[in-house]
């Protein structure tokens, strides 16, 4: 008795985990706009592996991306820089972000060196 309610509660645990994962997913919206920022060497292509989490789900060509973050951010070559990705309709836009250390700001009042 016991084991067939055992039986029957692991039936019903396992329908509904893959009952919720049978549904599709939502539509792609076209005008939906996503932001991502990673850390990138200036310059430099990132490696793919580490983009294709990000901006797999996105549509997006991991290679492709890191071709772009390495043209966007030549100006910066050898420098690690935050980049500002703009994800719409499968279009990504690079935004090199600005951080004082790496523009020569001076250094706030009271830092140590």
């Amino acid at each position: 008795s016991s084991r067939v309610l055992w039986t029957l509660a692991v039936t019903q645990l396992a329908w509904n985990f893959f009952s919720v994962r049978a549904d599709m997913p939502p539509k792609f919206d076209p005008n939906e706009v996503k932001v991502i920022y990673v850390r990138a060497v200036g310059g430099e292509a990132g490696a793919a592996s580490s983009l294709a989490p990000k901006v797999g789900p996105l549509g997006l060509s991991p290679k492709k991306v890191g071709d772009d973050i390495a043209k966007g951010t030549a100006d910066w070559k050898g420098l690690k820089v935050t980049v500002k990705l703009t994800v719409q309709n499968r279009q990504a836009k690079v935004e090199v972000c600005p951080s004082a250390p790496r523009f020569g700001h001076p250094r706030p009042q009271g830092a140590r060196a």
